[in-house]
């Protein structure tokens, strides 16, 4: 469920930190950011999404994940098109 404060004053907190709470397992900085790179990939593979389709990406993030934000999964969703593979 949305943050009441978030959703009345919007949401200015770094997305990468909440990413960091989530993925990170006590590690902050770029080796959380990887793990929740890594565990995007597993979520769009095993739901057949490409990265290259942002609003599908951001759903399926957020199905997979109910504690993830929408401006941390818009903003893994942009990470996860980035380094799609080719």
């Amino acid at each position: 469920m949305p943050e009441v404060k978030k959703l009345l004053l919007g949401d200015h907190e770094n997305p990468s930190l909440e990413l960091e709470r989530l993925f990170g397992n006590g590690v902050i900085g770029r080796t959380a950011l990887n793990a929740a790179i890594a565990w995007g990939r597993d979520v769009l593979d095993s739901k057949g999404v490409s990265p290259q389709d942002g609003l599908m990406t951001i759903k399926a993030l957020r199905q997979s994940e109910p504690q993830l934000s929408l401006r941390p999964a818009t903003y893994l969703a942009e990470l996860l098109a980035q380094h799609s593979r080719p």
